[in-house]
């Protein structure tokens, strides 16, 4: 089962989506949607907004996630040079100055295509966790939480340190996490439901 994929072969976006994406680092505009609630599913919830994880007995503020939407043109090239299935051009960034974005599921999509602009530390790593007695990955018909607070009762699947200007899809269905942050994360991305072609593309690549 993928968790993560890196895209190696995959171009550099257009210079001024990056710029955007660091010009909103800067300025820090208001998030897609007001309220303070979750930016993943538009809802005002307070338990994303507020909430704490216990990681190794010690208890941490959580991170959240604001999104930016970026122009039509932006998802174009992104379906024209990654994938024709690509949807949801957005900009990325997180809230506070917390080291972790606690463990938790995506709510629309199965996949998230990023192209990391910054990683927020040298030492950040995006991990994806299993709940004891739980599925590992979760279909888009089914309702588990979205937000998990405990490390305690999640085994460690994969983790990997990304690194700036390169893309990856990550699977969004399988419960994961951000952690070790010194700084904003910033990532321009897009949605997909389906990577079986990035995957063949990739093995493609690997084979020639």
């Amino acid at each position: 089962m993928l968790t993560y994929l890196a895209l190696p072969h995959i171009p550099h976006p257009p210079l001024a989506y990056v710029t955007q994406a660091m010009v909103h680092q800067e300025e820090y505009l208001p998030g897609a949607f007001e309220g303070g609630g979750s930016v993943e599913n538009g809802t005002a919830d307070l338990n994303y907004t507020n909430r704490s994880v216990n990681y190794k007995g010690k208890t941490y503020k959580s991170r959240r996630q604001r999104r930016f939407p970026l122009a039509d043109e932006f998802t174009q090239w992104c379906k024209e040079n990654i994938d024709l299935e690509c949807f949801n051009g957005s900009i990325c960034t997180n809230e506070g100055n917390e080291p972790f974005h606690g463990p938790h599921i995506d709510p629309y999509r199965n996949y998230g295509l990023l192209y990391v602009v910054d990683t927020g530390g040298p030492t950040v790593t995006t991990s994806w966790w299993q709940k004891k007695d739980s599925p590992i990955m979760y279909s888009l018909e089914d309702h588990p939480p979205l937000l998990y607070y405990d490390y305690t009762d999640l085994e460690l699947l994969n983790s990997v340190s990304m690194k700036v200007g390169m893309w990856y899809v990550i699977n969004v269905r399988v419960l994961h996490s951000v952690e070790n942050l010194k700084s904003r994360r910033i990532t321009i991305q897009c949605s997909l439901n389906d990577v079986s072609r990035l995957e063949s593309a990739v093995l493609l690549k690997n084979n020639t």
